[in-house]
């Protein structure tokens, strides 16, 4: 009897764990790095937690998503139609209760720098800021040493392109990381130093166009994790310096940045 009732006890507990270490996003906030503009003057970001889809290139409908928050300095929310959790929701006790926090994440998320590079030029990051969103950033994972690619402003529509600002004159920070390691859903990189900055004018067109920066040389990371062969993790800051008017909203986005496969 005693072993029953510790294993029904011991059965409970694990699935308190489980649903509470289920699921480690969270809903989206304007300024969710508030560093991250210091940081890229200075030329130094202690870390950069990226999600494994932004690595990968794969699609993620979870976690990722709310945590790629943290690659801008401000988001756009959307808090439309967006669930009310009871403390008990928030405490996940159930699958259901799990199911509603992210819906909730995501829906809130619906602009956050994710969908900047999802592959989907129907969706957006936007800078939430007050006005243009002059000297907002916008963190994009790509390989430097590759022809990279972006897409200004909501791609959706014609209409959601012209409607809404779209960045003109950029400033593009590259980074390359000293060292990464691995949690459950996300890449940390570490000791990111910034190799260089340029500046580019962008062309107002609602698709994709070339996205040139200098030429980087890039040192790698080679370790006992890596077997000792040269990986290398980069990245790009991009800076919204002047943008082009929208006929309705005054949120500049940006639809995709991606490397040109």
């Amino acid at each position: 009897m005693k072993y029953k009732f510790f294993v029904a006890i011991f059965t409970l507990l694990l699935c308190d764990f489980v649903f509470s270490q289920g699921y480690d996003g969270e809903m989206c906030k304007k300024n969710p790095n508030l560093s991250l503009k210091k940081s890229v003057k200075k030329g130094f970001i202690s870390e950069i937690m990226v999600g494994v889809s932004n690595i990968s290139g794969r699609k993620s409908k979870g976690p990722d998503i709310s945590h790629s928050q943290y690659l801008a300095t401000s988001t756009l929310l959307n808090l439309k139609n967006v669930p009310t959790l009871s403390p008990k929701t928030l405490r996940m006790e159930e699958p259901a209760d799990e199911d509603r926090v992210i819906r909730r994440d995501l829906i809130s998320c619906r602009f956050s720098a994710y969908y900047a590079m999802d592959g989907d030029s129907s969706t957006a990051w936007s800078e939430g800021e007050e006005g243009d969103g002059i000297g907002e950033m916008l963190i994009a994972i790509v390989d430097i040493r590759k022809p990279i690619k972006i897409w200004i402003g909501f791609g959706r529509s014609e209409n959601s392109f012209f409607e809404n600002n779209r960045p003109k004159r950029i400033r593009i920070h590259a980074f390359e990381a000293q060292g990464f390691s691995f949690g459950l859903d996300n890449v940390n990189l570490h000791n990111n130093k910034l190799l260089g900055s340029s500046e580019v004018e962008l062309n107002d067109v609602n698709d994709y166009q070339k996205l040139t920066i200098p030429i980087y040389q890039l040192k790698g990371i080679s370790n006992e994790s890596t077997g000792f062969e040269k990986h290398f993790y980069s990245f790009i800051a991009i800076e919204i310096l002047e943008v082009y008017k929208g006929s309705k909203y005054s949120d500049t986005l940006i639809s995709e940045v991606q490397n040109i496969k």
